[in-house]
């Protein structure tokens, strides 16, 4: 049982743990023969909380182990005794941060012969055999070793008998929108599975495939998949849905704190951006970007006062954010409010923001408590 927290503001995020189970249930249905699936859940699991959804999904016969972006989201993990696989996914720099992988049992990706060299000094210091995965760059054009290099990488590899290349992958740039692009990644990846095979090395774990890569690319489902996304209930592209149908996880909700009377040509918060057009009524919500909710959408949000839409009125303040209630009936102070949630999605919102519906997720902050339900679905 998670234990919930006090609310000492009413300021809060629902979680559904249930409904994260269920959409990894219809991504594992998704999937290729064989294929599991590696949950990403770095960035506090997309601002969702990556403890609790880690217990959650490793009930999960379909789930291998976790993807997460630092050394410091994998102790996290490990020191709530969460022991299953944890790739680090990204490029590891300093080096010398390599033996407390070793120390906590993280698999590290390996991104060059240099940390290589170095991730073997370490094992051997520890006494250790060090996993690893070896990240091939097709494509996307950030880390990561290319295909070219590959035969020479293998060939140093045989010289440090106290590491195992556990796995390789790649990372798709643009599976939610370029087809083509993708395919090609998709064939140099293809290649370098290959070479692998050629050379020898057993029993490696090949991936690439994200959300997107998921319901698009039934070939890119190799060993392992690492949806992050569709976990969540967030949309990869626009008609994702009918790929894999997925189920909404989190809402964001708050209360009306007051209610104030402004007459007609008055101002609403900071630097007078939202002049009243008529005698109105104007609910203070504790809400503000301080706590996440982006400052973006000053003067062109909106929020759900029940079912009824409420337009936010003046700038998103740091700890309130005010919102245009004139002509809602029987809208009182401690009225629920949904900030993000039925009615108003994160992909409603990333798009007033000119974003991405998980920057909208990642960015709301710690001070805002999770609540957590269905976690024994």
């Amino acid at each position: 049982m998670i234990k919930q927290p006090t609310l000492y503001r009413p300021n809060w995020v629902e979680i559904n743990l249930g409904n994260a189970r269920q959409n990894i249930r219809s991504i594992a249905k998704h999937l290729s023969p064989g294929a599991k699936i590696m949950p990403v859940i770095k960035d506090n699991a997309y601002g969702h909380g990556s403890v609790e959804f880690a217990k959650a999904l490793l009930k999960e016969k379909s789930v291998w182990g976790f993807g997460v972006a630092s050394l410091e989201e994998a102790v996290t993990l490990r020191d709530n005794g969460i022991n299953s696989p944890v790739l680090l996914l990204g490029a590891f720099y300093p080096f010398d941060y390599l033996k407390d992988a070793l120390k906590y049992k993280v698999t590290p990706t390996i991104t060059s012969v240099k940390a290589l060299r170095h991730y073997s000094k370490f094992a051997n210091k520890a006494g250790r055999t060090g996993r690893f995965h070896l990240k091939v760059d097709t494509g996307m054009g950030r880390i990561g070793l290319r295909p070219g290099e590959l035969d020479g990488f293998i060939e140093k590899l045989r010289a440090h008998k106290n590491l195992v290349m556990e796995g390789v992958f790649t990372h798709f740039s643009s599976a939610d929108s370029s087809g083509d692009h993708t395919k090609f990644q998709i064939r140099e990846f293809g290649k370098v599975i290959e070479d692998i095979k050629k050379a020898g090395l057993n029993s490696v774990l090949f991936h690439a495939a994200n959300s997107a890569g998921i319901m698009k690319f039934h070939e890119a489902h190799f060993s392992l998949v690492r949806p992050g996304l569709a976990i969540y209930g967030l949309l990869p592209f626009a008609d994702s849905q009918k790929y894999v149908a997925t189920k909404p996880i989190l809402s964001w909700k708050t209360r009306i704190a007051d209610i104030r009377y402004i007459p007609k040509g008055m101002p609403v918060s900071y630097s007078r951006t939202f002049i009243t057009k008529r005698d109105s009524l104007i609910a203070v919500l504790p809400a503000g970007y301080g706590d996440g909710y982006n400052r973006l959408l000053s003067n062109r949000g909106y929020v759900k006062v029940g079912n009824k839409t409420a337009p936010v009125a003046g700038r998103v303040t740091m700890d309130l954010t005010m919102v245009d209630v004139t002509g809602l009936r029987n809208v009182k102070v401690g009225d629920e409010v949904t900030l993000l949630g039925s009615g108003v999605s994160a992909e409603d919102i990333a798009g007033l923001c000119s974003t991405i519906s998980y920057e909208i997720t990642c960015n709301i902050n710690s001070r805002v408590p999770r609540i957590y339900s269905g976690e024994t679905c």
